[in-house]
């Protein structure tokens, strides 16, 4: 899975991915406390998180390289937004059915 962060450090400081048997989780860490994402996109291959305040604009951009990853894109998320950071998880099927 490829991780891209544009313009790092004005609003989304840093990003990272972390992954098990179970779940795939994505953390995005901003700058401030409450910075919620303004929009996401989702694509057969990629989902990309916008961030948007006072004229500046960065996104976190997932992007899948493999099928396996492709599938993981695919799966229902979950989102967990705690102080400055938000937590996306995508939990395997096995654990939700």
């Amino acid at each position: 899975m490829k991780l891209i962060v544009e313009n790092p450090n004005s609003i989304v400081t840093d990003a990272f991915i972390k992954s098990s048997e179970l779940s795939f989780s994505l953390f995005i860490n901003t700058v401030e406390k409450w910075v919620m994402f303004d929009s996401y996109i989702c694509g057969p291959m990629e989902i990309t998180w916008n961030y948007d305040k006072d004229e500046q604009s960065d996104t976190v951009t997932l992007i899948a390289e493999t099928e396996h990853e492709k599938e993981i894109l695919n799966r229902m998320h979950f989102t967990q937004h705690c102080k400055d950071q938000l937590w996306i998880l995508l939990p395997d099927d096995k654990v939700i059915s």
